[in-house]
């Protein structure tokens, strides 16, 4: 048993031979011939930097054989950045996050400060303005761009207003169900 060990030179594992850490063999760094690991098996594992205003980076291959960054944990502002092939899509800030890019949301999403939901039948818009916006424009599309689609207020399954993509306006009486009115 040792109690230390100065090495000036380079130490050499072969495959599926392992560097150990701790009485309980908790952390294993090795190789096994096709594949690299860190491999920690008790508790969490922790990379930390301590020098000031630096950074923590995770690059991988860039697609072109070349390498870029995938994440960076920037010490200088604060930042955690998440990339696509070295481009930057994703950045958190003091007050939320910023990114580049489309968003692509599957489900419910918060675009400013309305909540939104997207799903087969289009999009819907819960809730409204408040007191700092409400005298603010609302545009609203009823499809995927400003000419197409119809536009509904409805509640639950009432509708009470149409506006059709080619300009027809319906409102409807109090069951929703038959158009009264037609412009």
């Amino acid at each position: 048993s040792l109690t230390s060990l100065n090495v000036t030179g380079d130490v050499t594992f072969g495959d599926n031979d392992k560097a150990i850490f701790g009485a309980g063999s908790d952390l294993q760094i090795y190789h096994d011939g096709a594949n690299s690991y860190i491999q920690n098996v008790t508790n969490s594992l922790i990379i930390q930097n301590d020098s000031d205003d630096k950074q923590v980076l995770i690059k991988s291959d860039n697609g072109s054989g070349g390498v870029a960054d995938y994440f960076r944990a920037n010490g200088i502002t604060g930042e955690a950045l998440l990339y696509h092939y070295g481009s930057e899509k994703l950045a958190t800030t003091s007050t939320g996050i910023d990114v580049t890019g489309t968003v692509t949301a599957t489900g419910d999403y918060v675009n400013s400060g309305h909540l939104l939901h997207n799903n087969n039948s289009g999009l819907k818009i819960i809730g409204g303005g408040n007191a700092t916006n409400a005298g603010s424009n609302l545009t609203l599309y009823g499809g995927s761009s400003a000419s197409a689609g119809t536009f509904r207020f409805r509640n639950g399954t009432e509708t009470h207003l149409d506006v059709a993509g080619n300009g027809d306006i319906s409102f409807y009486e109090d069951t929703g169900t038959t158009a009264k009115f037609f412009w």
